[in-house]
């Protein structure tokens, strides 16, 4: 498949400038949404990995969304990716379903590995949720998503992308998560 990208909206500064903000950079956050039809965002899960305290990260969810809206409406197709660079950091999110997934980061987690994960993000939703990736399925299958995710990214690096990698290693720990509850009841 080829990806096509389309701009989103760029706010505050120049791409040249803000991307000379890190040449390591890292995975900011990635969140999984779903949208009203008067457009609010219920956010099921936020994973923020640049340690901002919880009012950084509203603000920061409420300019990814901003920024995002008016792109939402125009995606026509389920996956199809959409950039859009606010504050020095690139967002990639699309639409699955009811669900609306964003990841953002900077530096060497350009478009192309941020697409990379988003494409990861949504095999592992596909395999952990029988009936395909909704914000219901995310809530029914919860701790695995939060498992998946983690098994993904760790404090803010990339850690692996294999769908069987991050199933095997995310079903490991919700394994190990039910064999201890189950010893603590008995």
């Amino acid at each position: 498949d080829i990806l096509q990208f389309r701009p989103g909206r760029m706010l505050n500064g120049s791409f040249d400038e803000d991307l000379q903000e890190s040449s390591e950079g890292k995975i900011h956050c990635i969140l999984l949404t779903t949208m009203s039809q008067t457009g609010q965002h219920r956010v099921l899960i936020s994973r923020h990995f640049d340690g901002s305290n919880r009012a950084e990260q509203a603000e920061w969810e409420g300019k990814m969304f901003e920024a995002a809206n008016q792109d939402l409406g125009i995606i026509k197709d389920d996956e199809e990716q959409m950039v859009a660079f606010v504050q020095g950091r690139l967002v990639l999110f699309t639409q699955v379903a009811d669900l609306v997934i964003y990841v953002s980061g900077s530096g060497v987690h350009d478009e192309l590995v941020l697409s990379e994960l988003l494409t990861s993000i949504i095999a592992v939703l596909r395999a952990l949720i029988p009936k395909g990736p909704t914000g219901g399925g995310v809530l029914d299958q919860f701790p695995k998503v939060s498992f998946g995710i983690e098994e993904m990214v760790c404090g803010g690096n990339l850690e692996m992308m294999d769908t069987q990698r991050v199933l095997l290693g995310s079903g490991l720990k919700w394994d190990k998560k039910l064999k201890e509850g189950k010893e603590k009841e008995g």
